[in-house]
């Protein structure tokens, strides 16, 4: 899931196209529990109170809450996201974040996402796979602070970074090291 095309449906009917695959043959309307179902994932995901509201009309975080809550309705056991928080802000960003981390514990439910932003993958994912972008291969695998090392991202990305522990987390935060910064370093230097 990357992200939900804008279309011209309730916030509740959109989440039930979830249940769709359930349908029996010439079955042409959701059941009882498709709709119990469906309304027990988006009062999971907070969008309940926008079930008839036009999917179209609600903000792009509100947008991914309820195609998690489509998805959720086909009760998977494995989720797989692609970049849900893209084009986010920060709220949104930590609300379906802490929403997905919930899920994997809360139904016991494997998550399989991509996230580009390497500071949300270290705080919210238990394994991390790092891609070579130019090969498409896998470059490593394991833990945030065995992928997330100054040395991986230098040969992945072509670019200097930092790499402290998070003060709160004690997870790895990456912070870039800028030509700019490196020539105001200098100047102080002189």
């Amino acid at each position: 899931m990357q992200s939900v095309e804008p279309v011209a449906m309730s916030v509740e009917e959109y989440v039930l196209l979830g249940r769709m695959p359930f349908f029996k043959k010439y079955q042409f309307f959701e059941t009882n529990k498709d709709i119990k179902l469906a309304h027990k994932y988006m009062e999971l995901t907070g969008v309940l109170k926008l079930k008839d509201a036009p999917i179209n009309e609600i903000s792009g975080g509100e947008r991914q809450l309820a195609a998690i809550a489509r998805a959720l309705t086909q009760e998977p056991k494995l989720l797989i996201l692609d970049e849900p928080t893209c084009h986010l802000d920060i709220t949104h960003q930590v609300q379906i974040l802490e929403l997905i981390s919930s899920l994997n514990t809360g139904l016991n439910l494997s998550v399989l996402m991509v996230l580009h932003d390497l500071n949300l993958a270290a705080e919210y994912s238990d394994r991390l796979v790092l891609l070579d972008g130019e090969t498409g291969k896998i470059y490593k695998t394991g833990t945030c602070e065995q992928v997330l090392s100054e040395k991986s991202i230098q040969e992945v990305y072509n670019t200097k970074v930092n790499i402290q522990k998070n003060p709160a987390s004690k997870r790895p935060c990456i912070f870039l090291v800028t030509q700019n910064a490196l020539n105001k370093r200098e100047n102080h230097i002189l």
